[in-house]
Parts: structure tokens; sequence; C-alpha cells
């Protein structure tokens, strides 16, 4: 099977509400995110608990597409 993406820009929409309280539109913002892939979560270290839904190994795939570092152990010092 062959999978592929449409071309989301015809189908983004006009939320006026969304305009007022963000003073942006969607469309900008769409843009943005495709001029930086793996941008939203980049430079940030991400901390997954052991049980979670979804799983760990789904949210660690998740936040490495979303550029994020996944950690597997928190390095603390108490004392």
């Amino acid at each position: 099977l062959d999978f592929f993406f449409s071309d989301e820009s015809s189908y983004i929409l006009d939320d006026k509400e969304y305009v007022l309280k963000y003073k942006t539109e969607l469309r900008g913002a769409v843009l943005r995110a495709k001029a930086s892939p793996q941008g939203l979560l980049k430079g940030y270290d991400v901390y997954i608990a052991a049980h979670v839904q979804p799983t760990a190994r789904m949210l660690s795939s998740i936040f490495r597409s979303a550029g994020g570092n996944v950690s597997s152990s928190l390095n603390v010092n108490i004392g």
C-alpha cells in the first residue's frame, strides 16, 4: 500500500476566535511549523514515567518526532 499526505493548506480553518485570542491565524502557525520540522520540543529534555498511557514507547516516539530529547532516567542529587 502506498500512503501519501495531501497538502493541508486547502483544509486550514478560518477561526475568528483563534485569531482574536492568539493574534495570529492558523495558516501562519502551520507555515511556521512546516518551516521548522521537529522544532516544537527542540532543546527540551523529556522524562517519561514508567506506567503511562499511551505507552512510554509510543510517547517516546511522539516526543522525538517533535524534536525532544527523551531521557531514560532522571538524575537527581538530593541533599
